[in-house]
């Protein structure tokens, strides 16, 4: 009986322990609710004060839209941290967390404070924004921070796409430089207009003598302009410049459009028209081609193409360079060719057709054409036989074989 009366004295006199303690923290969890509830009441009254300083503030102050909208983030984003520290508070009591709680509501007096001693310097707003934001516990809160630096740097990115506003002389300049260039695609145009109309419109009086030259100028920005791939207002810009007697600006030249010249300067009908192609171009934007020497860019891709040409015309031959008995097909000429299949012979006369002209073109620059012989024609083929002091030195087959065709 000794062993049970003592057993269960040990277990009365622990949970008369446990009991204590338990009176005791619902004591102080008790007051400390109390004093949540009042640091609660003392912030929604200070709070109610600030709103009136808020709208006061606003009336008086003269914002900018960005100015305005990191106050609005920082109020709303305050009040939603707030109500994280009051719920966070209570929390912390249930769970017996005394440095959370504490923490919570030493920036509940914080807020008070701070709203006490109110008075914004407008230039010190993303300061105070950033202050706030570091003094943010909750994720709603932290989210309307995250959600107003969206929002300003949708408002920026809106602001530098938007378009200057234009006053009524640049609008009628623009509207009579578009009617203008209306009338040189379509004189028929109902909304174009002619170039002595245009100059009317401008404000500009020349004599009739100057006015030729300077229509085609204007005409040759446009063409200029647009072969460049110049964006359009710029070209409306330098007719512009042009008309009225100003500086016009240097219109650069899209990559696309250099390099689109670089292939019409390769693929030039003569070295002639390369050379002038590159000079326009030059004159009109600078050295932007990236062409060191235009003459050797230019016979490079003859050069290029007179290989091709060799190569396919080489197959058309047998061994001993003679031309080849019966027919032969795209794939195996290496050339695209009429119905895809042709006759031997009418094949090498297309083909030396090319490979002549190109040639012709090289040696006219100079250029080395050792390893490019010259190539009988097929006219000259028919009539050639083999004969005495050819290499031949069998009579019987005298005016029975045909020649190197190089």
């Amino acid at each position: 009986m000794m062993a049970d009366y003592f057993g269960h004295f040990l277990k009365g006199v622990g949970s008369g322990i446990q009991t204590g303690l338990q009176i005791r923290e619902m004591r102080w969890q008790k007051k400390e609710r109390e004093r949540i509830q009042k640091e609660k009441d003392e912030t929604i009254e200070a709070a109610s004060a600030f709103n009136k300083k808020i709208v006061e503030f606003y009336a008086d102050k003269e914002l900018s839209r960005d100015e305005r909208q990191q106050l609005d983030t920082m109020f709303m984003s305050s009040a939603y941290n707030i109500q994280e520290l009051i719920k966070g508070s209570y929390e912390a009591v249930v769970k017996l967390d005394k440095e959370t709680e504490e923490s919570n509501l030493a920036l509940l007096k914080s807020y008070r404070d701070d709203w006490g001693d109110f008075d914004v310097d407008l230039r010190t707003i993303p300061e105070l924004s950033e202050y706030y934001r570091e003094r943010t516990v909750g994720e709603k809160s932290k989210e309307i921070f995250d959600a107003g630096d969206r929002l300003l740097q949708k408002q920026y990115e809106a602001e530098q796409a938007k378009e200057p506003e234009l006053d009524v002389t640049e609008r009628k300049y623009n509207w009579a430089t578009e009617a203008y260039q209306k009338w040189l695609i379509d004189p028929k145009d109902p909304e174009g207009i002619n170039f002595e109309e245009y100059k009317k419109y401008m404000g500009v009086s020349v004599t009739p003598e100057k006015s030729t030259g300077l229509e085609k100028s204007i005409q040759d920005i446009r063409t200029e302009g647009e072969r460049a791939g110049i964006d359009p207002a710029k070209i409306n810009k330098a007719i512009q410049d042009k008309i009225l007697g100003k500086e016009a600006e240097v219109l650069t030249p899209t990559p696309t459009s250099v390099e689109s010249l670089r292939e019409d300067i390769k693929n030039a009908p003569t070295i002639e028209d390369a050379r002038r192609m590159e000079k326009n171009h030059i004159a009109k934007y600078g050295d932007t081609l990236g062409i060191p020497n235009v003459d050797k860019f230019w016979s490079d891709e003859r050069v290029g193409r007179l290989t091709s040409l060799k190569q396919g015309i080489d197959k058309l031959l047998d061994e001993k360079k003679r031309l080849k008995k019966g027919t032969i097909t795209s794939a195996d000429v290496g050339f695209e060719i009429e119905d895809d299949i042709q006759k031997v012979e009418a094949v090498y006369q297309q083909l030396r057709e090319e490979y002549m002209k190109y040639r012709d073109m090289l040696e006219k620059m100079g250029v080395d054409l050792s390893q490019f012989p010259e190539l009988m024609s097929y006219e000259e083929y028919l009539k050639a036989d083999i004969k005495p002091g050819m290499g031949i030195f069998y009579p019987s087959t005298w005016g029975k074989q045909k020649p190197e065709i190089y």
